[in-house]
């Protein structure tokens, strides 16, 4: 199986990949809206790919502001690229990106490093809550 993580931002979406056993950050993409985004990561998906996507929760589990465009966005993706889209909650993945780079000085994108530590996440775990 094949995954691809998206860590959906209003600039920017940080995207990582997966045959299965390591996320691998493979980059960022401009947010164009919606439509036009969708455009751009359809090239991205495969055949057999499922998409994991940070879902932006508070600590306690429960919606950010953000969520519901989330939600929204990954609906509007599935139904055009034919994809299942399994959420992840993203809680302080942004932050934890942001360490490890400024610790290990690489040049990865903060966005990149979080879509990968989403998608290691769901792997190490097996675990997410499909379209929700």
């Amino acid at each position: 199986m094949k995954y691809l993580c998206i860590d959906y931002g209003l600039k920017r979406i940080g995207l990582a990949k997966s045959d299965g056993l390591l996320a691998s950050p493979i980059g960022v993409l401009p947010n164009h809206g919606f439509r036009k985004t969708i455009l751009a990561l359809k090239q991205h998906i495969k055949d057999n790919t499922t998409v994991i996507m940070g879902l932006p929760l508070h600590a306690d589990g429960t919606d950010s502001d953000f969520a519901p465009t989330v939600r929204e966005f990954a609906k509007l993706l599935a139904e055009e690229a034919g994809v299942p889209i399994v959420f992840v909650n993203e809680y302080m993945t942004s932050n934890m990106a942001e360490h490890h780079i400024r610790s290990t000085k690489t040049k990865e994108s903060i966005d990149a490093v979080a879509a990968c530590m989403i998608l290691q996440s769901y792997l190490d775990n097996k675990g997410g809550f499909p379209n929700a």
